[in-house]
């Protein structure tokens, strides 16, 4: 908990030239989503989707066909 609160940014990501989602549950600690949002404002085009009633880690592990379609569709 306490390296999620230091959490910084780094400078590099804003050079980022690939598709990007970032995912993260409606249910993560603040800090978690805080973290989240920080990541896709850095890094352009990116986009940010709160996945609601979602817990950290829940949709790889417990919804892993959604995860993958996800996957799929930013890669096409």
């Amino acid at each position: 908990m306490k390296s999620n609160s230091n959490y910084k940014v780094k400078d590099t990501l804003s050079h980022t030239k690939t598709k990007v989602i970032v995912l993260v549950g409606s249910k993560e600690r603040p800090i978690m989503k805080k973290s989240a949002t920080k990541i896709a404002n850095v890094i352009p085009n990116s986009e940010l989707e709160v996945l609601q009633g979602y817990h950290h880690g829940d949709i790889s592990i417990n919804h892993a066909e959604d995860y993958v379609e996800r996957v799929k569709r930013l890669v096409r």
